[in-house]
């Protein structure tokens, strides 16, 4: 503890829980002493924690609150409790400003993956083998029979197969690429590939265990654009 004039040894338990005054749970040091009130051998001391500070924890609270240093002291004077000096909650403001802030752009780095993830778990992207050939089937059709309304939540056509030769690189010769080829060699499935449905599913299973949402979603050829180029065809053939 820092002496004053009286300089004189203290007796001091060492098994004494000091650090339990301390909110943080830490040691506290009779270095920071900064009063002793004497009764016989005994001293009620008071030690300044210089980890736990009700000071830094006020510029948090305002940035919580939405208010300023005028606006705090406004509410400690209506509350009759001491206010703080501008000059301090800047000091304090400082030091926890840069916290804050990374703080702030984790938030926000969090939240704009979790809109993007909640935007591709929603939106309708047409997944097919070969879409190449299927999309322009389809498109001419809704055309003709005047159902582009219909279909304007969906937000394009993605083609697995142009996905999976680029991930497969090595995979080079006839019959590789086929849904049933690639069903036996990567999900060692043997079916009926004459079935609708169970293309579609195998289809699922190839999309999600060796492609990924995310690079279905970037490889989407637009809806509009299929449209556009549908009506551009049609003008050369007329």
């Amino acid at each position: 503890m820092k002496r004053g004039k009286e300089e004189r040894d203290k007796i001091v338990n060492p098994h004494s829980k000091v650090d339990e005054i301390c909110p943080g749970r830490r040691l506290l040091s009779l270095e920071n002493g900064i009063n002793e009130k004497r009764v016989g051998l005994d001293s009620i001391l008071t030690i300044l924690c210089d980890k736990c500070s009700i000071n830094m924890l006020v510029p948090t609270g305002t940035v919580h609150a939405g208010m300023g240093c005028t606006a705090l002291n406004k509410l400690l004077a209506c509350l009759n409790i001491p206010t703080i000096s501008s000059t301090l909650f800047k000091r304090y403001e400082r030091e926890i400003g840069p916290v804050l802030e990374e703080r702030a752009r984790e938030s926000c780095k969090q939240a704009a993956e979790e809109e993007r993830q909640l935007v591709i778990d929603n939106i309708i992207n047409l997944i097919a083998h070969n879409a190449a050939f299927d999309t322009g089937h389809l498109i001419r059709a809704i055309i003709q029979n005047s159902m582009v309304e219909t279909f304007k939540n969906v937000v394009g056509f993605t083609d697995t197969l142009s996905i999976l030769k680029k991930i497969y690189l090595k995979r080079r010769g006839p019959g590789l690429f086929k849904l049933s080829k690639l069903a036996e060699d990567l999900l060692q499935q043997n079916g009926d590939f004459h079935e609708a449905l169970y293309d579609v599913q195998v289809l699922q299973q190839l999309s999600s265990k060796f492609i990924g949402s995310k690079k279905l979603i970037n490889s989407r050829k637009s809806y509009v654009e299929c449209l556009a180029n549908e009506a551009k065809s049609q003008k050369l053939i007329r």
